[in-house]
């Protein structure tokens, strides 16, 4: 049995001073210092870098391997008695045999697809080797820490947001300036002047210091054009627009599902659900990106009126529909009490047979929404144990498992209060 690095891996800066601790019976055995591009553990000492001398271990049990980053990633290598971080087992995608370009017939897109390098690990991350009571503490510079790393993932995905409002304002720009050259045209190339979008008078509220660059204020708000005391708007408005592309992804994800086969009930209904979760972000971002230009450049800014009037006409629509259905709903109800009322008042008394059917009703209600409640606390349980290994593990796909414990915390809330009401 032989070990092949994969090409992904690189060895650890030399700047940089990663070591492994060896522990038996809580003393320490021996302190392995991480140079190589991959580390590998098991009980072939012929091949692997670290040996392991328990029977429960396999020949090539484990790896840990640096990308070019300088990040940690462990992968068990197929092992027969699994390998755990932190006392939890591995997720099944960071299990099997290392994925190598010769072994990928599509090329090496399957080495790139998630949990193929393995899990991150950190410094502090005690591993297990299946079932040795040897514990092995990763040791690693500060900024590899757990808390550094996400710092840095999630200040990659707003440094892409970034990207994609550039680009956005930049072709919102080509537009808006083809249609000027069109209109010009057909003037005869006489301009007077004057903007629809120009400020005719000094607004109140608005920074003097900032001046919005180029069209700035029809497109997306850039971060250079936010001041330091509109700085905590404009992070809320940055933490909407990242959970709406999470959920926009998701999705996606989904749907691609659908090309290859029918989706499941529960597929669709988590389609539903974020569609009306998108739609319900929207127009927060909206709100808030309104909020943040008349901030900014004033109330007369970017057609924020045009767009508050079209938000409050679609608030006093929203209301008319409410008015309507409460209307119905109250005359509905009338209908009902009247119903009850003649019924009451046809002086026909209860029998111990319709009293005695009625509590039958009552107790199997009582019954199903205890089965209920007791079903979804059980998977509420279950999601939240996902939640917490996927965030060891440092699962991207750890966002929308908590989505999912938020939804259906919501349900056990609803139906814990339809019980109570039984």
């Amino acid at each position: 049995m032989s070990y092949t690095t994969p090409p992904w891996c690189q060895p650890p800066s030399s700047s940089t001073a990663w070591s492994i601790d060896e522990i038996k019976s809580g003393v320490l055995v021996s302190t392995h210092a991480l140079t190589l591009p991959s580390t590998t553990f098991g009980r072939a000492t012929d091949v692997v870098t670290i040996p392991t001398l328990h029977e429960s271990c396999s020949r090539v049990h484990a790896r840990i391997a640096f990308d070019s980053s300088g990040v940690a990633w462990l992968r068990d290598l197929g092992s027969g008695n699994g390998t755990t971080v932190n006392g939890k087992r591995m997720p099944p995608q960071s299990i099997g045999k290392e994925i190598l370009p010769s072994d990928d017939a599509g090329g090496s897109a399957s080495s790139r697809k998630e949990g193929a390098r393995g899990v991150i690990v950190y410094p502090g991350d005690t591993i297990r080797l299946g079932a040795s009571t040897r514990m092995y503490c990763l040791n690693g510079p500060q900024e590899f820490d757990r808390g550094a790393i996400r710092a840095k993932l999630e200040a990659a995905k707003i440094d892409a947001l970034n990207q994609k409002q550039q680009l956005l304002q930049a072709q919102q720009l080509e537009e808006q300036q083809g249609n000027s050259n069109h209109n010009n045209a057909e003037s005869g190339g006489i301009s007077w002047g004057l903007d629809i979008s120009d400020p005719t008078e000094e607004e109140d509220g608005v920074d003097a210091s900032v001046q919005p660059t180029s069209n700035s204020k029809a497109g997306p708000i850039l971060e250079s054009d936010v001041p330091d005391r509109h700085r905590k708007l404009y992070e809320a408005l940055r933490t909407k627009q990242y959970k709406l592309d999470n959920i926009l992804e998701e999705s996606r994800r989904i749907e691609a599902k659908g090309t290859h086969g029918d989706l499941t009930d529960g597929q669709r209904t988590r389609l539903e659900q974020n569609s009306s979760r998108a739609e319900e972000l929207r127009a927060k971002i909206e709100e808030a990106e309104i909020e943040l230009k008349e901030k900014i450049w004033g109330a007369g800014s970017a057609g924020t009126r045009k767009k508050k009037r079209s938000l409050e006409q679609s608030s006093r629509n929203a209301q008319e529909d409410d008015d309507v259905d409460n209307f119905f709903d109250k005359t509905a109800e009338k209908r009902r009490r009247a119903a009850s009322d003649q019924e009451e008042g046809s002086g026909e008394a209860e029998t111990e047979q319709s009293l005695t059917a009625k509590w039958k009703r009552l107790i199997a209600d009582l019954n199903n929404t205890a089965a209920e409640v007791a079903g979804l606390k059980r998977r509420v349980d279950h999601t939240a144990a996902r939640v917490a290994a996927a965030d060891v593990a440092g699962d991207d796909d750890a966002f929308f498992m908590r989505n999912d414990l938020d939804l259906m915390q919501d349900n056990l809330r609803s139906v814990s209060e339809k019980e109570k009401a039984v």
